[in-house]
């Protein structure tokens, strides 16, 4: 049964907020986020990501 809950949860998609992105070097950025819901992880697991781009009116790049 864990196998079946753990292969499911590949399919549960959550919903992230960027709040701040920083230049690190010439081609190295950090992210921050802000979830809107938390997020439980046990040892060992890894979290595959799909950044979207949703266009903003208004926006700016900082």
């Amino acid at each position: 049964m864990s196998f079946l809950k753990d292969s499911l949860s590949i399919l549960r998609k959550s919903e992230l907020t960027l709040i701040k992105k920083e230049k690190e070097s010439d081609e190295v950025y950090s992210f921050q986020f802000k979830m809107d819901e938390r997020l439980n992880w046990k040892a060992g697991q890894h979290g595959l990501f799909t950044i979207t781009h949703k266009k903003i009116k208004d926006s700016t790049d900082h």
